[in-house]
């Protein structure tokens, strides 16, 4: 599998996973490769706990088209997402840092800046 060129269109929401579950972000997003076709993906991107060694919490990545065919799908490496996603994550949450009426008016968007 190829490492993607970029991620565009990407809209985040948080779930708190009920009172004793672990809260992840969730994510969609387009991902662009070397011969200009971009595919849609969701992600799920859990926080890194403070006892854990890497800056870098856990990202599971899965293709929309696979998860609509209803078949198998194919694993996709998280490494090769999350380096890019992570820094957009951080946007959202400073948006909802700077507006907290935005809590709870998900998807929070940001990489908008591919075509219409």
């Amino acid at each position: 599998m190829s490492t993607p060129l970029g991620i565009t269109r990407v809209a985040f929401d948080h779930h708190r996973n009920g009172v004793s579950g672990e809260p992840f972000w969730s994510a969609r997003f387009e991902a662009t490769w070397d011969v200009g076709q971009s595919e849609p993906f969701v992600a799920i991107l859990i926080e890194p706990q403070d006892d854990e060694q890497f800056d870098l919490g856990r990202c599971y990545v899965l293709a929309v088209r696979d998860l609509l065919d209803g078949g198998p799908t194919r694993c996709w490496r998280g490494d090769h997402f999350e380096l890019e996603l992570r820094p957009l994550l951080a946007a959202a949450k400073h948006r909802l840092a700077r507006d907290s009426a935005l809590w709870g008016q998900f998807p929070i968007i940001v990489g908008m800046e591919a075509e219409s």
